[in-house]
């Protein structure tokens, strides 16, 4: 996401839940991490960026269901901001929606549903990442 210590900005991270199955989506990454869905905080709102990182993945709007779970504030020495931050916002969706992100072919090879005895397997490989 950022290649140089100069251009790191917030982030916003969504978790994806589905309770149907209990699964959470993950992108996979070529170098075999496994990371939330995340982006670059867009015009200063994190709330606006999570909506739009679930618009991105299902292709409808996320109505009320996106809620923040988490903020991350990181110092940044010898940087233009003083710090950065990582809002993790959650989000639960029911299959009919989680099948629509199947139709999504640029973004299908990417993405994938863990449950937890999986995510528990990522983690014990030092594979699970949230930026």
């Amino acid at each position: 996401m950022f290649k140089h210590y100069k251009d790191l900005c917030d982030v916003v991270s969504l978790m994806v839940y589905c309770p149907n199955d209990r699964t959470y989506l993950f992108t996979k990454e070529a170098s075999g991490e496994t990371w939330l869905p995340s982006s670059k905080c867009e015009k200063n709102c994190w709330k606006i960026t999570a909506h739009k990182i679930y618009f991105e993945l299902f292709g409808v709007d996320s109505g009320t269901s996106c809620h923040p779970i988490r903020v991350y504030k990181i110092w940044l020495p010898n940087h233009a901001l003083q710090c950065v931050y990582h809002a993790v916002y959650k989000a639960a969706v029911k299959t009919d929606i989680k099948k629509r992100l199947k139709s999504k072919a640029g973004l299908r090879s990417r993405l994938q549903w863990l449950n937890a005895a999986e995510l528990e397997r990522q983690r014990a490989h030092s594979c699970l990442r949230s930026s």
